[in-house]
């Protein structure tokens, strides 16, 4: 085998070893960053059951600060806001958060057809 021929293998192969290596780092990354999210979102529905944050490290309480931002920016986005001054405002305590209210569908009425119908509640003519 010639000297370029063998330096192109091992070239090769090293460059597929650094592919290698820097996509398992990107999966461990992805592993660690899953991970802490859902121990973060555990932590927090602990919190809602009544644990007390005052046993909590500054990392702990600034990943469950982020946590929150992140999702009332979502909750913004799905509602139709895509303003992330209104989510701002509400962590900062200057305004509350406008949430379209749910209406309720007025129930519909069975009626006979000796009855006649109704129209947006209103009694029609029977034909």
């Amino acid at each position: 085998m010639h000297e370029d021929d063998q330096y192109i293998k091992e070239f090769n192969q090293e460059s597929y070893l650094k592919q290698r290596i820097t996509k398992s780092i990107e999966k461990l990354t992805k592993s660690n960053r899953d991970i802490r999210e859902k121990e973060v979102g555990q932590t927090m529905f602990q919190c809602l059951a009544g644990r007390t944050m005052s046993d909590m490290s500054f990392f702990d309480l600034n990943d469950i600060a982020w946590t929150i931002e992140k999702k009332m920016k979502d909750l913004c986005r799905l509602i139709g806001s895509n303003d992330g001054d209104q989510v701002q405002a509400a962590m900062n305590g200057e305004a509350a958060l406008v949430v379209p209210p749910y209406v309720v569908p007025p129930p519909v009425v069975p009626v006979s057809e000796e009855d006649g119908m109704l129209i947006n509640g209103e009694a029609g003519l029977a034909e």
